[in-house]
């Protein structure tokens, strides 16, 4: 398990935060990444879209599948600044789609994007161009552990504006809820599967 912390935001001039970091960060790679998010009909992560802290994905990328399991906090509250986050590299998807279906999982959205991500400062920054949604930008802490999380969204910040990002509203939901809002998904698996 790691602690994530991280800020993501709308981004409105991609170009020009990709030229700064191409001349001042690192770059560690470019990924077409396709996550699909699962609810349980058991036990839906999504009795309130509003307040959401589980989230269950597969992520394809680069023939390469992970399982991930993340846990916002804190809970209880809207604005979620950090996460746990457990992962696991899988061989075939297919057998663990079919393993999540057979246990009460089902499919609720699919986040397609493209990422570019550089490191600088201790942080890793992406910019994301999702289908449907748009351009993001999200920067995630790297350094040391055991620093105070108010300290480390403060760094987030400084790191913001040194890359001269033009942003929006900070994204507190992600690019999953974003799109179930956009299709009108605001469902529990156990609607989901009555609509199948």
């Amino acid at each position: 398990m790691k602690n994530e912390i991280e800020r993501r935001y709308e981004l409105l001039n991609k170009d020009d935060v990709a030229i700064w970091l191409e001349n001042h960060a690192k770059f560690l790679y470019r990924r077409h990444q396709i996550d699909t998010y699962y609810d349980n009909k058991n036990c839906s992560f999504i009795k309130d879209i509003n307040h959401i802290y589980d989230w269950l994905r597969i992520r394809e990328e680069e023939n390469k599948f992970t399982l991930n399991y993340k846990h916002w906090l804190p809970e209880g509250e809207l604005i979620r600044t950090y996460c746990e986050e457990y992962e696991l590299e899988i061989s075939s998807p297919k057998e663990m789609k079919n393993i999540l279906k057979n246990i009460g999982f089902c499919e609720v959205t699919v986040v397609d994007k493209l990422r570019k991500c550089w490191l600088y400062n201790e942080c890793e920054i992406c910019i994301d161009s999702v289908k449907e949604l748009g351009d993001y930008i999200e920067v995630e802490y790297q350094g040391k552990d055991g620093q105070e999380v108010n300290d480390i969204l403060k760094k987030l910040d400084d790191v913001l504006k040194e890359v001269g990002a033009d942003i929006t509203n900070e994204d507190h939901e992600g690019h999953a809820i974003r799109l179930m809002r956009k299709n009108n998904l605001h469902l529990s698996a156990t609607d989901v599967q009555r609509s199948l």
